[in-house]
């Protein structure tokens, strides 16, 4: 995931989604492979599944 903020892409798996009234869409926390939590919030379009 990378956006025009953030150029590091990082790797981990959903562990919470909360949904922003005011911009009416839900965003994703993730946590990593080592169990670390990422504190940015990430949007769907920000997303995509590892193959």
């Amino acid at each position: 995931m990378v956006n025009t903020r953030n150029h590091t892409p990082h790797h981990g798996t959903v562990r919470d989604k909360v949904r922003h009234y005011k911009d009416q869409q839900w965003y994703f926390l993730l946590r990593t492979a080592s169990g670390r939590k990422l504190t940015k919030r990430y949007p769907a379009a920000d997303l995509r599944a590892d193959n």
